[in-house]
């Protein structure tokens, strides 16, 4: 009889499941036999605290979800759940300032695993407000004033309109977030807002256009202009607390020489004219 799903064993059977493991080989990388784990699954035997972040572990779940693991079995969260504004994230903000800062004149932001913005270089925020009317969408969705990107990018009179390869572009960043409902499953009522607006795929593309290329390159249309960028991520890769575990920096890089140069004049047009 298997366990509820809304219990430790339950939760372990659905992060097994999702990776891809059979019950055996999962019990082999925790250390354990294939008969202990299918009691803890089945919610007969509970599991210690050093099986439940060994489990955790071998499954690649994300902190947030393994302090839920923790106390589903009876155990105090292990991993800090802080802001951004608080004083021991001092080291983490002053990362994300120093990555975002020195891409200038290049578009940067950083964001957490929901794609709400955390900060933002001047470079994407002048951007942003040539494309869209933020405040106007912020006041439409009506979640407060933190813009989250995904719906920024898809909303009908958000950034999607100045991409002129939307219809290869818009269903790539589709798949992509909702395969990050896998590990982070409170993606899924973003995944459902934005929906209508993604686009068709196109036929026989995939969603990645007609073309193969090493990167899937975003054409935004910036003052009559084409402006060819692609985008590279970076993460805190040995990160002990919920939020930094889940943040991301994008940055974005001029696909050709064209694209740069109109990045640089752009930008030191806005910086003469102090806007």
């Amino acid at each position: 009889m298997d366990a509820p799903a809304a219990s430790v064993g339950g939760s372990l059977r659905r992060w097994r499941t999702r990776r891809g493991l059979t019950q055996s080989a999962f019990a082999e990388a925790c250390g354990i036999s294939q008969r202990h784990a299918s009691y803890v699954e089945s919610g007969r035997s509970y599991p210690s605290r050093e099986l439940v972040l060994r489990a955790a572990g071998v499954l690649d779940v994300p902190l947030a979800e393994r302090n839920e693991l923790l106390r589903l079995a009876g155990f105090a969260p292990m991993y800090g759940q802080r802001t951004l504004d608080d004083a021991e994230m001092h080291a983490v903000r002053h990362a994300i300032a120093r990555l975002l800062d020195h891409h200038d004149p290049f578009p940067a932001v950083a964001v957490d695993a929901d794609w709400d913005l955390l900060q933002i270089n001047r470079s994407a925020q002048r951007m942003v407000g040539a494309l869209c009317d933020l405040p106007a969408l912020l006041a439409e969705r009506g979640r407060g004033p933190v813009p989250n990107v995904m719906h920024l990018t898809f909303h009908p009179r958000g950034l999607s309109r100045s991409i002129a390869n939307w219809s290869t572009v818009g269903p790539a960043i589709f798949a992509r977030l909702r395969q990050e409902t896998w590990s982070h499953p409170a993606l899924a009522t973003l995944v459902a807002e934005i929906q209508p607006w993604v686009p068709p795929t196109e036929p026989g593309t995939g969603g990645r256009g007609a073309t193969l290329s090493p990167v899937l390159e975003t054409q935004f249309v910036v003052g009559g202009e084409r402006l060819d960028l692609f985008t590279t991520i970076t993460t805190f890769g040995t990160a002990q607390d919920v939020l930094a575990a889940g943040i991301r920096v994008e940055h974005f890089f001029p696909a050709d020489a064209r694209s740069e140069a109109l990045c640089r004049a752009l930008f030191e047009q806005a910086e003469a004219s102090g806007t």
